[in-house]
């Protein structure tokens, strides 16, 4: 086990790696004057992070399936303590992403990790 002050060096030797600014957004539903739903986008944070090519030896059956579907996968990581949610936006160098999936089951976080899809 690490010890505190092990874990909080690996953090920042980790965030040295993180080189782009992510901005994390999450959509807000709201009910326009004509009484139609209407989706806008806030920004939740900005952490630092960086988006990799998704190894196939790293997917799962449900990864499998997306790329099946011709859509280009990535690796999201960014800052231990970045609050991640499925179905988050996700711009990063001028290129939007969706969050598909945020990985959450760590006994030690130095990074928070999702799998992502390009969609802009």
């Amino acid at each position: 086990m690490l010890t505190a002050g092990e874990l909080a060096q690996a953090r920042a030797d980790v965030l040295e790696t993180l080189v782009s600014d992510v901005t994390l957004q999450r959509a807000t539903t709201t009910v326009s004057d004509s009484g139609y739903p209407a989706e806008s986008w806030a920004t939740a944070a900005t952490v630092k992070g960086r988006i990799d090519n998704l190894a196939r030896s790293q997917t799962g059956a449900d990864v499998i399936a997306m790329q099946e579907k011709g859509r280009a996968l990535y690796q999201l990581t960014v800052e231990w303590n970045a609050d991640l949610r499925d179905g988050d936006r996700v711009l990063v160098d001028g290129v939007i992403y969706e969050l598909k999936q945020a990985n959450i089951a760590q006994d030690v976080r130095i990074v928070r990790r999702g799998v992502v899809v390009r969609v802009g």
